[in-house]
């Protein structure tokens, strides 16, 4: 008898998608804005009114952005840093990092902002990426030691640059245009997120 062998099945699987919480972090800005600003949808609601807020609002105003530019600027950010959290966090940790250093910033401009502002956009979040990017790269190895001095000469830069822009705006309507305290409320949360996680796990393993 003749057997004919059949080739075995390849044991590769595809490479898991590596910036899938980035990508969806990126698409969900980019639809709320085209939904906000190109259809009748009312969404108005979703942003955060500091006179009379709302606890879903600390999430939704993430999301929503007043223009194009502001839109723009916001997602080249969360492309870029976004990425870098995914990278050592996965998934779950950049979408977890997003939003809880969001909700963390926006509870921020509630406590220290005016109440007749009404806050939209996800630049706090996006500072928190910032600092979180940093953080989980604080390693004994050269690799990381030149990836901790090179993000972190950015991220301290416009930290200070932000401290420094909140305290001579003030009360402003420079201040209230740009919301340096967002910002300022998304770096801390970033710090205070990754320290209680290392707590966490510090706590669990010993």
């Amino acid at each position: 008898t003749v057997s004919a062998s059949s080739p075995a099945p390849s044991s590769a699987s595809s490479p898991p998608d590596r910036d899938l919480g980035t990508f969806l972090l990126l698409a969900a800005n980019v639809l709320v804005f085209v939904l906000d600003k190109l259809t009748p949808v009312p969404l108005g609601g979703l942003a955060l009114y500091h006179g009379a807020p709302r606890a879903f609002q600390l999430v939704t105003s993430l999301f929503m952005h007043g223009s194009f530019g502001h839109l723009s600027g916001n997602l080249f950010f969360l492309l870029v840093f976004g990425k870098l959290v995914e990278e050592k966090a996965g998934t779950a940790g950049v979408l977890a990092t997003f939003l809880l250093t969001g909700v963390f910033a926006n509870a921020a401009s509630l406590m220290l902002m005016p109440p007749a502002c009404v806050s939209v956009g996800a630049s706090g979040a996006v500072f928190g990426l910032f600092v979180v990017s940093v953080m989980l790269r604080l390693e004994w190895k050269l690799k990381s030691i030149l990836e901790t001095a090179i993000l972190g000469n950015f991220v301290v830069a416009r930290v200070m640059e932000e401290s420094a822009r909140a305290m001579t705006a003030g009360g402003s309507r420079a201040m209230v245009q740009v919301n340096h305290v967002a910002h300022l409320g998304g770096a801390l949360g970033g710090v205070v997120l990754v320290l209680a996680l290392n707590a966490v796990v510090k706590a669990v393993e010993g």
